[in-house]
């Protein structure tokens, strides 16, 4: 009996040690996935906007949900979109996707020599899962030189820089991401 009571102990013991470990290697999983989730869903769409809107030229509309800019030389950062010799009109705006959802989409049209859009070379959907509506919080808000905040209207005019934010969801929760971006050609 007293042999039955010390294996049972070690048993439970062992028992332990095992799901504790599980359970550590479980929470990590869920952390790392979180991470890179928020990588994809924010991150990354906040990465390609900056290059985006650094290097535009002009911005030929805005309001606090969509941006229209022209971007008139070749990219060169190191990204999958170097379109050699193509001048880009890029639109990024916030859409409604399927089953209701917002999506962040950005176009980029080639252009004309007068700087119009002509082919679609890429269209891009970076989140289906945009909050930036539901939460009331603008995608875009334009700054002038100062740091105070331009209306939409005076943005071809007045912007120097943008504040770029987005929110998303995952299981219920809400992750936010933001960048100010300040306009290098203009």
């Amino acid at each position: 009996m007293a042999e039955m009571t010390v294996v049972l102990a070690l048993l439970g013991v062992m028992l332990t040690i095992t799901y504790t470990g599980l359970r550590v290697v479980y929470d990590a999983q869920r952390v790392s996935d979180n991470q890179a989730w928020f990588a994809r869903e924010v991150g990354q769409p906040l990465d390609e906007l900056a290059q985006v809107l650094s290097q535009n030229t002009r911005i030929d509309s805005a309001t606090t949900q969509t941006v229209t800019v022209l971007v008139d030389r070749p990219r060169t950062v190191g990204t999958a979109l170097q379109f050699d010799h193509l001048e880009q009109h890029v639109i990024t705006q916030a859409t409604l996707g399927g089953a209701g959802r917002l999506r962040l989409v950005d176009t980029i049209h080639g252009t004309d020599d007068l700087w119009n859009p002509t082919v679609v070379v890429r269209n891009v959907t970076w989140t289906d899962d945009l909050g930036n509506i539901q939460t009331g919080t603008p995608l875009f808000v334009f700054l002038d030189e100062s740091g105070a905040e331009v209306a939409p209207a005076d943005a071809a005019t007045r912007a120097r820089q943008v504040r770029v934010t987005i929110v998303s969801s995952r299981n219920g929760r809400l992750y936010r991401g933001s960048r100010i971006v300040t306009f290098r050609n203009r």
